[in-house]
Formats: C-alpha cells, structure tokens, sequence
C-alpha cells in the first residue's frame, strides 16, 4: 500500500500512500505530499464510511495540535495506542459489543485521575504517549451516577457533545513543558483548565490537587475535596 514518493526538500526520500487497493468508488479523499486519508477522530475515512485505518497511517487524524505539536500516531509508541481504543469502537459501532461502564466513586475520581497522568505503574501510558491527542474520560449521569468511558480521542470528546463528562489528558507546550489539562463538559458548554506542571512529572502535588478539585466539584459535588 506504500510506494516511494518524491525526495523531500531536505533530499531524503519520503513514502506515500497509494490507493491502488481500492475499489474505485470507495478510494479515501487523500491530502499532502504522502496522501495520507482523511480520517475522523477515531480513524475512520472522512469520505468512505467503515474503512478504518490502524498503524502509522493513522496519522492523517490530526488531532488538536495543540502548540502546533501533532500526535504520535507516525511511531509505533503512539499508534499502538489508537488500534486499542479503535479495536473497542469497532465492536461497538459494528458488533454490538460495549465494554461495561465501570462505576466510580466521586470522592475517589481526583486521585484516580491524578495517578494516571502521573504515570503510576500500570496507568496512563497511553495518555502520556499519544498527548492531546488520547484522553479518559469521566461520564456524569445524574440519574444514575459517575463512569468511567475509558480512553478515547480528545477531538470526539470536545466535537460530539452530550452528557456531562470530564476528559483529562496531557499536554506539550512550545518550551516542551509536559502539563495536565482538564476539559470539562457541563450543560452543553466546555471549559479547559491547565494543571501546573512539574519536572518530575508527578502530578500529584497538592497545587494540582487543588486545581483539580476546584474543576471538579461543580460536577461532582461536596464529595471531592
């Protein structure tokens, strides 16, 4: 599916995509010098629904590019992340098949949140490689209380509306500082609120704990503290 293209300004060849594997009335539109496809948040063609794309192609979601720094869906440190999160909206959307929403505490969830993104043994991995571009997400019920709705593009989260809900993620500013943000959905509208950062990446410090759960009471209540 890949086939030499023409060298780079800087002389070194580049790769990009052919189409020849498709049929002709369902080729992906395509863009830049690779012919990457256009995809949807959760790498789906833009223009050909149910073509799903999975490896470094998956880099023709761009995400937020939040500073002007893409994702890292072109190495296999951050596309090894978005097949995992694909993998769930295909059985999803096309089987029928959801992962069970886990219920959480609300007294429990500033902690829970503040571990991941500090990288506690076992969590966040997939935050802190695919940054701005992968968060977790928090969905607020008022009728029957607070899950967890896994991992999912940030984009989705901020574009579809819906419920309230709560999406932590990390971030890279220009000076490579790596920084906590918090996007919360509530009646409709987002807010996004940056955590300090911390050179150790331990976003544990009770500055972001403060910060945290000043975001999250409104949602949450009494019980976060």
């Amino acid at each position: 599916m890949a086939q030499p293209a023409p060298p780079s300004c800087s002389g070194e060849p580049g790769i990009a995509v052919g189409v020849s594997l498709y049929w002709a009335s369902q080729t992906p539109n395509t863009f830049g010098q690779s012919g990457l496809p256009a995809q949807t948040a959760f790498w789906e063609s833009a223009t050909v629904p149910a073509i799903y794309f999975a490896g470094t192609i998956s880099q023709g979601a761009a995400g937020l590019k939040k500073h002007g720094v893409p994702s890292n869906s072109g190495a296999v440190h951050g596309h090894r992340y978005n097949a995992r999160v694909l993998a769930g909206h295909i059985a999803r959307r096309h089987f029928g098949i959801a992962v069970e929403r886990r219920p959480l505490e609300p007294a429990a969830i500033a902690d829970q949140l503040l571990d991941e993104l500090s990288g506690e043994p076992g969590h966040g991995a997939d935050i802190f490689h695919q940054r701005s571009y992968l968060a977790r997400v928090i969905g607020v019920d008022n009728g029957t209380g607070v899950y967890d709705d896994g991992v999912q593009p940030l984009t989705h989260f901020l574009d579809v509306g819906g419920l309230n809900a709560i999406a932590s993620t990390l971030e890279t500013n220009t000076a490579g500082e790596i920084y906590p943000a918090v996007y919360v959905r509530r009646d409709g509208a987002i807010t996004e609120t940056i955590l300090e950062s911390d050179v150790l990446l331990d976003f544990r410090g009770e500055a972001q704990r403060k910060q945290l759960a000043e975001v999250l009471r409104p949602l949450l209540g009494a019980a976060v503290s």
